[in-house]
């Protein structure tokens, strides 16, 4: 709705017409409202859309009558829109391709207004009033538009299994003249684009290198070439626990049973022959060996897991109702054991394909490729977590550890056990999707998402990243199938190049106490594994609930979720990084004193769990932070009304109940850092000590700090320093007040990088979008008895140095 439009001329509209119009809006099923401010889609509501595009019920819009009043009947059923779709760049072939832009031309026949807009969808012919489209824009962003009446708009499309079409919406003209005021907000479709079809668009796509634990189902057989194959499971059942944590994933529209594998081998140097590792004599379960391609390189192929959900997974709206879009298949493969023997650092290549002969990258583009990550077993650790009886930890927190070493068999490589520097860690969270052409739909955040994406692109080129973190808020799909195709294919350059971990965030996982409801009524109809529910109940995933994103993001700790098969447990877990031992939380599930996370944390940094001759570095990583400058929860706390079994699910208030379970034990276990994100902006705050009694009266004071850096440096903190990076592209919160335990905020997009240059050096460095370091800092810790006394010494507590700020102040609205 919105205000009347003024045009000159009659109108004319049959009675008949305007009955069918107001029925389909007057009968629309109630339903509660869902609406996240980091999600444009959730501005439309198709329930309320009338789809005027059936000769039925052809709506035409504001007429303006050619001929005044006496303009025939038939010129109120001529079409008011005209909408056609080009190439931007045509090909030879005149075939579009997955990632090609479009120009979408929309000719009106009406008065041009403000309130015309064109959106995408894809299925094609969709119910316009059932389904959300996959993108809109205003047909004002052609400035022309209101001049000439044509606007021209570019649309980039992501090849998501399925073709696409584009629909004409006016405002609700009919229904406000019939009430005389707008009571009901809607739009009326009135022009569909013929099919637009891109080449292969259910072929594999968006491949992602994925951490797996061992508990990750594998394929039971092969389906090429009569090969036997056995599971993981049946491996490790006989003794074989080698197999390689490293994996792909990817999505295509084809079913198991088209057989999606990974192909893959070491690039062989033209001068250097020795650095090509023989696999002549080591095919193992994991691995099927391939007829050798025309360079005489040994490849191997390792067939995948498949996976899908559907609405029924969901626990609420609009993930399971008009937000839902076939999500197809997400493929998972390991690399396998004979990976295991690849030295660190070996060049590697790989594609992705299936039965119908289709591959990714196209057959005339040049193949994937990354660098072995430099990776190394920590000592007897591979072989401890993956037998029950040897691991008390493990059993106590019900499998859950799932502690990942990309572990690497010994067999006379350098490496093994030698950690390497430099190493580098690449950290955010909180990106969303950026917007690269003229839908409006992200327009708010603009390219932030996309810069972002770009800039991790580059220091991947040029092998400065080792591995990335993403921990949580992955895409802000919240409900909306759609944006995760979108998203999987912006990060892809990067992805699909360096180890990427995720974390679920409140945008993944969080639901209502109805929606957790529903799901426990699911698990113990279809006796399926128990949800990991969250402890806020804000509702925040739009009815996801952790599905879409544990399974197209599998990790060693992937959330139960429907018996879909995801594995793991509570989406908290450990992997050995380098010289970094990291421990990933999930702040969304409960993490208090005694819990199973609280177990999991405390067995994990135990010393017997952590070798600091070969991981010197630990570092945990979050969504919420355990410290952060903000006004959200600053005088009280922010807890759901009506659900007993909330928590504060405020910035302060979190920051509040994470110090008083945790932060004593990652003090006592000498963790060297905590960076997490929610809070969308970079904070670097003091090594923090803590408080005996955390409450919000001294929550902004400097007296829990036991070193603030000179120079920018810590030097042998008793403590681990805090970090806030909630970079990743989504808009900035803006809530800080300038706490006193902070040394830096930047209102910037952009990512850490935490390198580990030696065994006693970390150095740090914010980067921006445009790759400059906006922050930098260095951790050096060169006393290795680590000694944490929990007695208060704060005499090292000085007032912190301030690096740039660009405060926002003041009391904002909820991060995250």
């Amino acid at each position: 709705g919105g205000d009347d439009m003024r045009v000159s001329g009659p109108r004319r509209v049959t009675a008949a017409l305007f009955a069918a119009c107001l029925a389909a809006l007057v009968s629309a099923a109630p339903h509660d409202a869902y609406e996240d401010r980091h999600q444009p889609l959730t501005a439309l509501d198709p329930r309320t859309f009338v789809d005027g595009t059936s000769r039925a019920t052809r709506f035409s819009g504001d007429l303006i009558s050619p001929e005044g009043d006496d303009a025939s009947f038939a010129d109120d059923r001529a079409a008011p829109f005209a909408v056609s779709v080009r190439a931007s760049r045509p090909r030879a072939s005149g075939e579009l391709e997955c990632e090609d832009t479009v120009v979408v031309t929309v000719t009106a026949r009406v008065a041009p207004s403000d309130k015309h807009w064109v959106a995408s969808y894809s299925p094609p012919n969709a119910n316009v009033t059932a389904t959300a489209p996959t993108k809109y824009a205003l047909l004002t962003r052609d400035p022309l538009y209101l001049e000439t009446g044509v606007a021209n708009l570019s649309f980039k499309l992501t090849c998501a299994r399925h073709a696409y079409d584009f629909v004409v919406f006016t405002d609700d003209w009919v229904v406000r003249q019939g009430w005389r005021q707008d009571l009901v907000p809607s739009a009326v479709a009135v022009a569909r684009s013929d099919v637009v079809t891109l080449k292969d668009a259910d072929g594999p796509r968006a491949p992602r290198l994925v951490a797996l634990a061992s508990t990750f189902d594998t394929p039971t057989e092969s389906t090429e070439r009569g090969e036997k194959k056995t599971s993981s499971r049946a491996a490790a059942s006989n003794g074989n626990v080698s197999l390689s944590p490293l994996a792909v994933a990817w999505s295509s529209g084809r079913g198991a049973e088209k057989g999606a594998r990974l192909r893959w081998w070491v690039e062989e140097k033209k001068h250097e022959v020795d650095e090509l590792v023989s696999f002549e004599t080591s095919v193992e379960t994991e691995d099927v060996k391939d007829v050798k391609d025309v360079t005489n390189k040994n490849v191997y192929v390792s067939y995948a897991t498949t996976r899908t959900y559907s609405s029924s997974d969901l626990c609420g709206a609009p993930a399971n109702g008009t937000g839902f879009r076939d999500p197809g298949y997400v493929h998972v493969a390991r690399f396998g054991n004979a990976f295991s023997d690849v030295k660190p650092g070996t060049r590697v290549v790989y594609e992705l394909t299936d039965d119908t002969g289709a591959t990714y990258p196209s057959v005339d583009a040049p193949r994937l490729a990354f660098r072995a990550p430099r990776l190394h077993v920590a000592l007897g650790d591979a072989t401890k977590t993956q037998t029950r009886e040897d691991s008390f930890e493990e059993a106590l927190v019900d499998d859950s550890s799932n502690d990942i070493d990309f572990a690497k068999n010994t067999n006379g490589n350098e490496n093994a056990s030698t950690t390497v520097y430099p190493f580098a860690l690449a950290l955010f969270g909180d990106m969303g999707r950026g917007t690269e052409d003229d839908a409006t739909t992200w327009q708010e955040y603009g390219s932030a998402a996309i810069d972002v994406s770009n800039a991790l692109t580059k220091l991947v080129d040029s092998e400065s990243i080792d591995a990335a973190f993403l921990f949580g808020d992955l895409s802000y799909a919240v409900g909306y199938g759609s944006v995760w195709d979108e998203f999987c294919e912006q990060i892809t350059p990067w992805a699909s190049r360096v180890p990427l971990l995720t974390s679920a965030g409140n945008h993944e996982l969080d639901g209502t106490a109805a929606q957790w409801q529903w799901a426990l009524s699911r698990e113990k109809e279809k006796q399926t594994q128990k949800r990991t529910r969250d402890v806020y109940g804000g509702g925040d995933s739009g009815g996801e609930c952790g599905v879409p994103s544990s399974v197209r993001f599998p990790n060693p700790g992937s959330l139960k979720s429907t018996g879909l098969g995801s594995g793991g447990a509570g989406g908290w877990f450990v992997v050995t990084l380098g010289p970094f031992r990291v421990v990933s939380m999930n702040t969304e599930a409960d993490f208090s004193f005694g819990s199973a996370q609280f177990r999991f944390l405390e067995a994990e940094l135990s010393p017997k769990r952590v070798d600091r001759d070969l991981t010197p570095f630990v570092v945990v990583v979050a969504h919420r932070p355990a410290l952060v400058d903000s006004s959200f929860g600053r005088d009280k706390p922010s807890i759901v009304h009506g659900d007993g079994d909330a928590n504060d699910g405020s910035d302060v208030g979190v920051a509040l109940a994470l110090q008083e379970h945790v932060w004593p034990l990652f003090v006592e276990s000498g963790v060297d850092a905590f960076v997490a994100g929610h809070n969308h902006a970079y904070q670097r705050h003091c090594a923090f000590l803590g408080f005996q009694t955390p409450n919000r009266s001294t929550y902004f004071d400097k007296s829990g700090c036991a070193l603030f850096s000179t120079q920018n440096v810590y030097k042998n903190p008793r403590a681990p320093v805090s970090l806030v990076v909630g970079t990743g592209g989504a808009g900035f919160t803006r809530h800080d007040l300038g706490a006193s335990f902070v040394e830096t905020t930047q209102y910037a997009f952009g990512f850490l990088s935490l390198v580990a240059e030696s065994s006693t050096t970390m150095r740090g460095r914010f980067f921006g979008v445009a790759g400059e370091a906006l922050d930098e800092f260095v951790i050096v810790v060169d006393d290795r008895d680590r000694d944490r006394d929990r007695d208060r010494d704060l005499s090292s507590a000085v007032t912190p140095p301030r690096g740039p700020r660009r405060a926002g102040g003041g009391v904002g609205t909820p991060g995250g």
